[in-house]
């Protein structure tokens, strides 16, 4: 009780127009499988992943490991959980965290904050 922690999203905060879509779009899918409605921050997760990868095969104009791997350091996405760039290192880094707290055993989501 009392725990206050960060996450990488929270569905009631749609903090970028991508989240907003993704939220619109997700939700329903929720109902319509009697599924919580709440979204699992992995869920959020997942489709960046997919939109970064997407975006890296489009920048580099192939399938091949080597080109979409060199394409990743050019990537730069807003994605559900917030803007993803690559640093030198190869390490996502993220521009947003979203700050729970417990409150009667539940999350409860407090605000989101920027990290960069």
């Amino acid at each position: 009780e009392g725990v206050v922690l960060s996450t990488f999203f929270d569905d009631a905060d749609p903090a970028t127009a991508e989240a907003a879509k993704f939220i619109t779009g997700f939700k329903p899918y929720l109902v319509e499988n009697k599924q919580p409605d709440i979204i699992p921050a992995v869920s959020a997760l997942g489709y960046d992943a997919y939109i970064t990868a997407l975006k890296a095969i489009e920048l580099a104009n192939s399938t091949k490991g080597p080109a979409i791997r060199d394409a990743l350091a050019k990537v730069d996405v807003e994605g559900v959980t917030g803007r993803i760039v690559f640093d030198a290192n190869g390490d996502a880094n993220k521009d947003m965290a979203f700050i729970k707290v417990v409150e009667n055993g539940q999350f409860k989501f407090l605000k989101t904050v920027s990290v960069m």
